[in-house]
């Protein structure tokens, strides 16, 4: 007897992993660990928004285990760091030494990060 279309043969796909709260914590942050992006490049740039006024810019990808969920939050805050807090007010730019790579546009953005926030070219 033939198989219709609608029997099939195949698993149903997985919309959530339910097993994964249950691995041991140990397993867990070994998963978010190979989770964790590879190189980013951060890079930092200051525009003008008057003549008197500068603000800086940061151009990168956010890294998504920092949204995920609490536990691959911790595991990512392990490795990234903010940096320029002062510089950005509340929005945080997210840099990791080890991998990532900071690129600073130019010098007029180089010489607003050393002197500070009053500097206008």
């Amino acid at each position: 007897m033939a198989k219709s279309k609608n029997s099939s043969t195949r698993p149903k796909k997985l919309k959530e992993f339910t097993c994964f709260p249950k691995l041991a914590q140990e397993l867990q942050d070994m998963v978010w660990k190979l989770a964790l992006p590879d190189a980013n490049v951060v890079q930092i740039y200051a525009v003008r928004i008057s003549y008197a006024v500068q603000i800086l810019k940061a151009s990168y990808q956010v890294p998504a285990l920092l949204h995920v969920c609490r536990e691959s939050r911790l595991v990512a805050r392990k490795r990234y760091q903010t940096i320029f807090d002062a510089e950005f007010g509340d929005k945080h730019v997210y840099f990791n030494p080890a991998r990532d790579v900071l690129f600073i546009r130019d010098s007029v953005t180089m010489l607003y990060l050393w002197k500070g926030k009053n500097f206008i070219p």
